[in-house]
């Protein structure tokens, strides 16, 4: 019953904020934080994206050039003028496709995608921290709006009210500091799964 009366407040509390009904909780330190590490979350995520873009590219192109190239070697006949050239060009595609197929579907995939999935991943942990951040902070924000609406003349009600506000308040302030180191924490090792799918993208 309990949970279904949090659930209940944090959704009456959301709709509140979403129509400007009521004050909403904002912590200057918090936004600029979050903002960057969402930021960097979307830079491995469409690095990674651009990775199997890539491969795919790589395939159709690949596919189409031999294709072209086995065209032409099958219309030309003995003697023809460039029977030996459009043989020629069959074996060079051959051998482009065996020096590009390691470097896009064996280096890449274990020196860059490995290593780059694995921060993805890491940005769970941080999102379960934010998750929780929020529902504290809409339950501060519901606790601190019910204070505030409670009239002075009702003293034990009030008095009843701050003492939820106050506990609200500390949850809160510590769900806030939490999600605020998570994310510095995800920012700031960064370079230590950026670097290595650098190097591999570039060695590649």
């Amino acid at each position: 019953m309990d949970k279904l009366k949090s659930l209940w407040r944090r959704g009456k509390q959301a709709v509140f904020q979403k129509m400007g009904w009521s004050e909403k909780t904002m912590d200057e330190d918090y936004i600029a934080v979050n903002e960057r590490y969402s930021q960097i979350l979307s830079n491995a995520q469409s690095a990674l994206g651009s990775i199997k873009r890539l491969q795919h590219s790589y395939t159709e192109t690949a596919i189409h050039y031999k294709t072209l190239a086995e065209s032409l070697e099958a219309a030309y006949e003995d003697g023809d003028r460039y029977e030996l050239a459009a043989n020629r060009l069959v074996k060079n595609v051959t051998r482009l496709e065996d020096l590009t197929r390691p470097s896009l579907y064996e280096i890449i995939p274990k020196d860059c995608v490995t290593v780059l999935t694995e921060y993805v991943q890491l940005a769970e942990e941080v999102k379960k921290v934010i998750s929780t951040r929020k529902t504290k902070t809409l339950e501060f924000d519901f606790r601190r709006n019910k204070y505030n609406s409670t009239k002075d003349n009702k003293a034990e009600a009030k008095a009843r009210r701050r003492i939820k506000l106050e506990t609200a308040r500390q949850e809160y302030e510590q769900a806030n500091r939490q999600a605020i180191e998570s994310m510095v924490n995800y920012i700031e090792r960064r370079t230590e799964f950026f670097d290595p799918f650098f190097d591999a993208v570039m060695t590649a």
